[in-house]
This record gives structure tokens, sequence and C-alpha cells, in this order.
């Protein structure tokens, strides 16, 4: 491996460690706490959907959703970008490639859900939900089609990139 991908890899594996970190401490908090903080975002959300002209109607449980859906798609994209800056995805995307690579980061994702919600049943006042597995892996399948989408986006432009450069250099030397 060169310097670069050693460099970008480890930047990626850190940010996916600090994310799962993030992850867990979230599922350490007592029900009072988890509840604060999820009260607060519930307020900030109503005030902006009432400022752009809507009805601030959203409610704690849906805060508390999202938040689980957002969690675990954030960590499927980090995952993705671990698995490329680490070369077992490959790239640029070609036709006839296999998708398998989307199966890793799937089962890790479904996992962390898992541990995540084993977690909680320590958390003073929490207990552990098989629907928020459900949702986090929902999200994590998102971050991943995302993840997809934005590989197979670049692919297309760095495909078309060097087309671009093959072209010209075929009129340079007519």
């Amino acid at each position: 491996m060169n310097t670069k991908r050693i460099i970008f890899s480890s930047i990626t594996i850190l940010l996916t460690v600090f994310w799962i970190c993030f992850i867990f401490s979230n599922s350490a908090e007592s029900a009072e706490e988890s509840s604060s903080k999820s009260e607060s975002v519930q307020e900030i959300v109503n005030e902006v959907i009432e400022a752009v002209g809507g009805e601030g109607n959203v409610t704690e449980h849906t805060v508390r959703k999202f938040a689980h859906f957002f969690e675990f798609a954030v960590l499927a994209v980090l995952f993705t970008a671990d698995l490329l800056s680490l070369g077992l995805i490959p790239f640029p995307l070609r036709k006839n490639r296999s998708l398998l690579w989307f199966i890793p980061p799937l089962i890790l994702s479904v996992a962390l859900a898992t541990a995540d919600e084993y977690l909680q049943s320590f958390s003073e006042g929490r207990g552990p939900s098989a629907k928020d597995v459900g949702i986090d892996s929902l999200g994590a399948l998102c971050g991943l089609c995302l993840s997809f989408l934005l590989i197979l986006f670049v692919s297309i432009l760095y495909s078309n990139k060097k087309t671009n450069k093959t072209k010209k250099s075929i009129k340079t030397h007519s």
C-alpha cells in the first residue's frame, strides 16, 4: 500500500471507530438523559419546520427513531469508505462486477445494531428493542445504497475523464 492509501485507510478506520463509540455512548445513557437529548432535538426540528411555514408537530418518538436510522446509515457509509480505502471494493466500478462487497458492511451493521440494543439493557430505564434493530438495519441498507450510488457516480466521472484523456492523446499523436 502506498502512503496516501495508508493515511486514507487510517483516517476512515479512525472515523468508523469514533462513530461506533458515539453510537454506544448514546445507548449507555439512562432513559432520562436520552429523553432530554431527544426533546432538545425535537424542539429545534419543530422550530425549523415552523420557521419555514409548516406545522411543527414532530414527536420525540420520531426523533428517536430517525436517530437510530441516521446513526446506522452513517456507519454503513463509513464501513464502505473503510473497504474502499483498503482496496476491497473494486474502483472504478465496471459492468459485471460483483456487489458482494455490500454484504460485509451490512452484516457488521446489523451485528452492531444488535449489540447496541443489548447494551441498552444495562442502561437505567432502557431496554433492547427488535424494532430498533430493524430501523438500524434499514438505515444501514440505505447508507449502503447511497454509498453504491456515490461510488458509481465517481466511477462514471473517472471513466469519462480517462476516456477524454485518451481521445486527446490520440488527437495529439495523429
